[in-house]
């Protein structure tokens, strides 16, 4: 005797089962075969005549035997209705000695029901008449209190029906398996596959609590779902219709009296209008490139000297010491001991990588500043890279080379400019240094912070000429929108009245 009972856990993965399933195979017709929230239109049809509904003799009387088999369907459900090859029922069963020895399982009629998601309002007699290949039975009151003993029946419950589990998978198949897939875990395999199924095609009816979550995954797939109380409307039958207007732009008369001229004479000309020029990207690694105060061998000496966290200006010593030991050693009576200082790793070490921007690997490092647009973006950001003479007194021409580290990009007040004068600030957005004070904040700087100022001085550079771009943009959006609204453009606030 056995009572066997649905678990939340089998539930759960059957619900996800199903859902990940169903949203593989939406967009196909073919597959889904009708509304989700019944069953599929085209299920596997079993034969006509594959049971005697005459006369009950199989199983001691409890199935209607069976006139024809598939043997693939016989591996898979034993002779008493258990499951083969580790797979669960959708559904409580059990077993009752007093109906068969042998151990037969039994499924009630309104589990069986509940397994397939019938409609609550569906009466177990409609059911039955529907699917005439079931034999019902009647539960005894011993097999009633038995039932309700072990959790299969609720208290309240004076009578019900059951079948068996066996008839109940052959005429079902995998709709009433967990995680059931058709002809995989069908009775009736060979003749699915004569009839054109797939593993693909849709076995279970969705119950609202897995539409929903298709829905809410997937929801532009959908047509019309009716529920019990909601209404899935079709995109078909949805109105596209904008709740407000929309505003198209009208060239002027005299825009349109030049084009029809030019296009009269065969010269075919682009109408320009206003705005039509501030689309457009900006190539970040052509306009704004990383500073480099390293030469190309720094860092490899650097690193050759054990000198990356050592300022600057002692590398020459630590490489005087190299050269003094080497030649020592290529005298005679020298050591190897005495030939290069216990501190230096002569050994090759591997340079750094190549400092680059974080997101240099998304951007088209083939454009470069010959080949960007000549956008009024691309001008201003050209004339705001490069030092001119409307940064007063600034010059990046002095010579601010350290032992091979290139400082000559930063910007510095020249010898004849006063401190006290308002420059500031360069038009990449550095501050300007004077150059006594630098020379030697400069030699005091290690291998790795130089690496560090590098990428700082890049954020500067790119976020001071974005807000430029973007004050000219904001510009040009301006005069726009003053020309749609029919303003003089060019207006300002204080030119309202």
């Amino acid at each position: 005797m056995g009572f066997n009972l649905l678990d939340d856990a089998t539930v759960l993965l059957h619900e996800r089962f199903v859902v990940r399933q169903i949203l593989q195979i939406l967009s196909q017709e073919e597959l889904v075969q009708g509304n989700l929230l019944d069953s599929p239109e085209r299920q596997i049809r079993p034969p006509d005549d594959f049971c005697d509904t005459v006369l009950p003799v199989a199983n001691n009387g409890v199935e209607f035997p069976m006139k024809r088999v598939d043997p693939l369907g016989e591996t898979k459900i034993g002779p008493h209705g258990q499951l083969e090859n580790g797979q669960k029922f959708l559904f409580n069963y059990f077993t009752l000695p007093s109906r068969n020895k042998n151990g037969t399982y039994f499924v009630l009629v309104r589990d069986l029901m509940q397994g397939l998601n019938c409609d609550k309002d569906t009466l177990e007699v409609d059911f039955l008449n529907s699917h005439p290949q079931l034999y019902p039975l009647n539960a005894t009151p011993d097999e009633l209190s038995l039932l309700k003993a072990n959790g299969i029946l609720g208290d309240s419950s004076t009578e019900t029906k059951f079948v068996t589990t066996r008839s109940s998978f052959v005429l079902f198949g995998a709709a009433v398996v967990a995680e059931g897939t058709r002809l995989v875990d069908d009775y009736w395999e060979t003749l699915g596959k004569e009839q054109n199924f797939s593993s693909h095609h849709r076995v279970h009816k969705l119950s609202f609590k897995t539409f929903d979550l298709v829905k809410l995954l997937k929801p532009a797939a959908f047509s019309t779902f009716k529920s019990q109380d909601k209404s899935y409307p079709s995109p078909d039958e949805s109105s596209f219709d904008l709740p407000y207007t929309i505003i198209n732009e009208q060239f002027s008369p005299e825009i349109r009296e030049e084009f029809g001229r030019q296009f009269s004479v065969g010269q075919h000309i682009d109408v320009v209008v206003p705005g039509q020029s501030i689309t457009g990207s900006l190539e970040l690694s052509a306009q704004f490139k990383v500073p480099k105060y390293h030469s190309k061998n720094s860092f490899l000496q650097a690193n050759q000297i054990n000198g990356l966290d050592i300022p600057i200006e002692k590398h020459e010593a630590l490489l005087n010491g190299i050269n003094t030991g080497n030649r020592n050693s290529a005298s005679p009576g020298a050591t190897p001991h005495d030939s290069t200082p216990a501190s230096v790793n002569t050994s090759f070490v591997k340079p750094p990588k190549q400092v680059s921007r974080m997101l240099s690997n998304i951007l088209d490092s083939s454009i470069n500043l010959s080949t960007a647009r000549n956008t009024d973006e691309m001008n201003v950001i050209s004339a705001k890279n490069s030092y001119n003479v409307a940064d007063r007194g600034v010059t990046s021409q002095l010579s601010l080379n350290i032992d091979g580290w290139k400082f000559d990009g930063l910007p510095v007040f020249a010898n004849d400019v006063a401190q006290t004068q308002d420059v500031h600030y360069s038009a990449k957005g550095l501050p300007t240094y004077i150059k006594s004070n630098l020379v030697s904040r400069l030699k005091h700087l290690t291998p790795n912070q130089i690496k560090e100022i590098e990428h700082q001085h890049d954020c500067i550079f790119v976020n001071v000429g974005l807000q430029r771009v973007r004050q000219l943009r904001n510009q040009k959006w301006t005069k726009y929108w003053q020309y749609k609204s029919g303003i003089p453009m060019g207006l300002r606030k204080r030119d309202k009245k």
